[in-house]
């Protein structure tokens, strides 16, 4: 509240349930050859994927954390990290998949 007892309302972007720093960290272990099949399964549309390449032309992490970050905006508190991997698997990317357990594990979520 502020010092005229109104309630102050904070504004908060809505949070992927893995966080920041683990979704960096993710997003450096998708190959050149992924990031483009992850975004089309987990529903990205062309046109969005193709204004995420043209921002981040020559940078594959930007790309891929961009991917993740417009995902969880879409889909809000169902973008978890295990409907993630049930994509990654679903693609057959299980060695993907077990990283991001992995990683998941070494950030205690």
């Amino acid at each position: 509240e502020s010092e005229h007892g109104q309630t102050l309302l904070r504004t908060r972007r809505p949070r992927f349930r893995t966080g920041k720093s683990l979704c960096l960290r993710f997003a450096g272990e998708v190959g050149s050859r992924q990031w483009k099949t992850i975004a089309r399964e987990i529903g990205l549309k062309d046109s969005e994927i193709d204004a995420i390449e043209e921002c981040e032309r020559h940078n594959l992490r930007e790309k891929v954390y961009q991917t993740f970050r417009r995902w969880r905006m879409k889909n809000g508190r169902r973008a978890t990290l295990d409907v993630l991997v049930g994509h990654l698997r679903d693609l057959n990317m299980a060695a993907l998949a077990d990283k991001l357990e992995e990683l998941r594990q070494q950030h205690g979520r």
